[in-house]
């Protein structure tokens, strides 16, 4: 009898030690293996939007009219719109807006930027060809819409416009990189005769500055480092 209830005793132990050593499950025993297996959310269908492509010309197109500007003397108006399709420059005098005139004539692709020359007589822009970006200078006569090329026989080569004077309202300075495609000389360029005229070679700055009389009176250039130093011209 005693051995009986050892023996009880020590089978009832022994299953109170093989339970304590089971886990209790937890919520992540009963989680899905993968994302795969986990059921998929009980979310309505979204329906489908059927919304109009924005029209191409809406991005793309030619605005109606864009770049106003005032001519020095104050007596006319030019903007860039369309002529057949194609933006070139516009003209009207300030009370005469809604009588314009087209005073370019580019059929193809379409003239981007245009500024008044000191004399209130010209309008300057830029033209490439085909898309090369090599531009050239171009003058058109606003009182006969004549188009006159200020940078002709100019091959690979870019031509920016460096300065305008009221000092001296029918020349404009001209950089072009003609010498050098990296670097950009100053030339001075008559409006009437499209004659032009050195007026410095460049040693290797990056951009140049000009007074009031269009001469180069301060320089850019970049020094090791990454530094851009300033440079006094005489």
């Amino acid at each position: 009898m005693k051995f009986t209830r050892i023996v009880a005793v020590l089978l009832g132990a022994t299953a109170c030690a093989s339970q304590s050593q089971t886990p209790a499950p937890t919520p992540a025993d009963n989680a899905p293996a993968s994302a795969e297996d986990a059921p998929a959310p009980n979310v309505a269908p979204q329906a489908s939007i059927d919304a109009p492509l924005i029209p191409r010309d809406a991005i793309y197109g030619n605005p109606e009219r864009a770049q106003a500007r005032v001519s020095p003397d104050g007596a006319m108006v030019s903007w860039l719109a369309p002529k057949d399709g194609v933006l070139n420059v516009w003209v009207a005098p300030v009370e005469e807006l809604s009588n314009p005139k087209a005073i370019t004539n580019d059929t193809y692709r379409g003239i981007r930027n245009h500024f008044w020359a000191a004399n209130s007589k010209n309008v300057l822009f830029l033209q490439d060809e085909g898309g090369d970006e090599n531009f050239h200078v171009y003058s058109s006569d606003v009182e006969s819409g004549e188009v006159k090329d200020l940078t002709p026989n100019l091959e690979k080569a870019r031509v920016l416009v460096q300065g305008l004077s009221h000092r001296f309202p029918n020349d404009v300075v001209i950089a072009t990189n003609e010498t050098n495609p990296q670097l950009f000389d100053l030339y001075r360029v008559n409006l009437k005769t499209g004659k032009r005229k050195l007026l410095a070679t460049n040693p290797g700055y990056a951009a140049w500055t000009l007074d009031r009389p269009l001469k180069p009176r301060l320089a850019t250039r970049q020094v090791a480092g990454g530094a851009t130093e300033v440079v006094t011209l005489k």
